[in-house]
């Protein structure tokens, strides 16, 4: 039995649209609409006793539509797909999922053909949009393509699956070269999406559940008595393994690697120079035969 947790999605207007419009066509919708989730920061001040060095919080609370810097500088070097009006969706103050949801049913209004979910603490290359776009314009049977980022700890790991329970992927292709591979799902901080499968999906969940049912949002599955276990889909994941099982698959890009900063701290994480998936041209060429 499927239990969405989070079913009930206010239907309303984003709170913050701008367009971006191609300087070369003025074209009548976008082509591409970056849909931007903003979380509420915890903000705090910190003090310290000049006697004894010892620190404390004080007065800690919420910032709302605060988002880091490294943000602004990653947006500001963004290579833009030639010949592409862009439209950007803002929603503030609410969980990942309801956001997600509202602005890509307002994308989908638009007229959008790919959605880029992008969240305000991912850090893309510049190359990053240009490459997904460039991915999908060829790949038409796909429904999305991941770049990579990685969980913020030490150590962190990326935040890409192949199979369901096996934990992180670390063996897929990283690095200039790379070639996208299917995933079972991977966290959407910088996830190029084709809106033609999310219309199509949405059709196919309506019809399973009888009622209008959000593409973005947490599930959880409650077996019966012969069942083995529940299981808990986060909205990142079913969103894939809801795309993948309709006929749509889900990638990842190696090329795209971001980082993953901190808001609080600044530090900014990103996947290790000793991953599997950095060997791929190492192995490539040691089994290459030579004349």
């Amino acid at each position: 039995m499927k239990k969405i947790l989070n079913h009930d999605v206010i239907a309303e207007p984003v709170q913050m649209a701008v367009r971006r419009k191609t300087p070369i066509k003025m074209a009548e919708g976008p082509q591409i609409a970056i849909c931007i989730p903003i979380g509420p920061k915890r903000w705090a001040e910190a003090y310290t006793c000049p006697d004894c060095e010892k620190t404390w919080e004080t007065r800690a609370r919420m910032v709302p539509n605060f988002v880091p810097i490294h943000l602004m500088l990653a947006h500001m070097n963004l290579q833009q797909p030639l010949n592409i009006g862009m439209t950007y969706l803002i929603e503030a103050g609410r969980l990942s999922a309801e956001a997600r949801q509202i602005m890509t049913m307002q994308a989908i209004g638009q007229g959008a053909k790919y959605i880029l979910y992008w969240d305000d603490d991912t850090l893309p290359p510049p190359h990053g949009l240009f490459t997904l776009h460039n991915f999908m314009e060829r790949s038409p049977e796909v429904g999305a393509v991941s770049g990579v980022y990685t969980t913020r700890s030490d150590p962190n790991e990326p935040l890409v699956y192949k199979a369901h329970g096996a934990g992180a992927a670390w063996d897929f292709q990283m690095g200039p070269g790379a070639t996208p591979e299917p995933i079972l799902g991977a966290g959407a901080g910088f996830m190029l999406a084709r809106v033609e499968a999310i219309v199509e999906c949405n059709r196919i969940l309506e019809e399973e559940e009888g009622k209008p049912t959000p593409i973005w949002a947490d599930e959880q599955c409650v077996p019966d008595a012969e069942g083995e276990g529940k299981n808990f889909w986060g909205h990142d994941m079913r969103f894939c393994r809801v795309l993948n099982e309709n006929g749509w698959p889900v990638y990842v890009d190696g090329r795209v690697l971001c980082g993953h900063v901190d808001a609080m701290t600044g530090q900014v994480f990103e996947v290790p120079l000793d991953s599997p998936g950095f060997r791929w041209k190492e192995e490539q060429c040691n089994t290459t035969p030579t004349s």
